[in-house]
């Protein structure tokens, strides 16, 4: 679990334990049969359920983000770090230019694909 994931929970738990606190107090403001009561009520239910909904989005988000990336880099660094590709083949993958083969500094010219322009201005 990274520390930003351990902050999150924390940070969810923490939330949770004040809203079963006002849940209680709102379970006590239901007894009454007051209609604006039953309002609040329902309208903490909503704000609890939206509030959770949420939390758990981030969390499950966060987590898919973090196993893409480490995906990611582990499908490009692997070859690398196995010795598959020495330093020249990445660097002639790096300056490839619409399949064209550049150099450093080659890599900004125009290439043949490049729109031209308009010609004069109309």
């Amino acid at each position: 679990m990274t520390a930003a994931t351990f902050t999150a929970v924390s940070e969810v738990r923490r939330l949770r334990a004040e809203l079963a606190e006002l849940r209680r107090l709102a379970v006590a403001l239901v007894d009454a049969t007051d209609h604006e009561a039953e309002i609040a009520y329902r309208l903490l239910l909503c704000r609890e359920a939206f509030d959770r909904g949420r939390d758990a989005g981030w969390a499950a988000g966060f987590e898919a983000a973090h196993r893409e990336m480490a995906a990611a880099w582990n499908a490009a660094a692997a070859p690398i770090a196995r010795g598959g590709l020495v330093h020249a083949e990445v660097e002639e993958k790096r300056w490839m230019l619409r399949g064209e083969p550049r150099t450093r500094g080659t890599f900004g010219r125009p290439h043949l694909d490049d729109f031209p322009g308009r010609g004069e201005a109309a």
